[in-house]
């Protein structure tokens, strides 16, 4: 395969999104499979987030890592099907942050920083896309 077009930079900066999807994987894990003890450790209306959050939005977060994830080991083995992954779990970050934005008491408990994870959270969500999207056009990835 001629990867003389590919980035240099491509293959250090995805292996960063990849670790990034990698540590999202985990924090959905923790997040479904909090026990009674733990959640207990947490206030009174952070529980009440967590308990009331639906099952469309845990699909969401389960779409947004895993999706990345896999686009992201598609980007590393130069595999054009990972921009569609990307695309979707670009989708998926953009309704679930929305709904934790906008449709939750979320800022009323964590206050006005809790604009600023989503906010990362869609834009390393895009720039992932972006790459891909990127590497399609330009022929590295196949």
């Amino acid at each position: 395969m001629n990867t003389s077009n590919t980035p240099k930079w491509l293959i250090p900066v995805t292996a960063v999104g990849l670790l990034w999807n990698v540590m999202g994987i985990f924090n959905f894990i923790t997040q479904m499979t909090l026990t009674p003890e733990a959640l207990a450790q947490y206030s009174e209306a952070e529980q009440m987030l967590i308990e009331s959050t639906p099952l469309l939005s845990n699909i969401a977060f389960a779409i947004g890592v895993f999706g990345g994830t896999l686009g992201c080991v598609g980007i590393l083995l130069l595999k054009k099907w990972s921009r569609p992954l990307l695309q979707l779990s670009l989708v998926a970050v953009l309704l679930q942050m929305s709904y934790w934005v906008f449709f939750t008491e979320a800022v009323a408990v964590y206050g006005p920083t809790t604009y600023v994870f989503p906010t990362i959270v869609i834009l390393v969500a895009y720039g992932l896309y972006r790459i891909a999207r990127n590497g399609e056009s330009n022929g590295y990835l196949r």
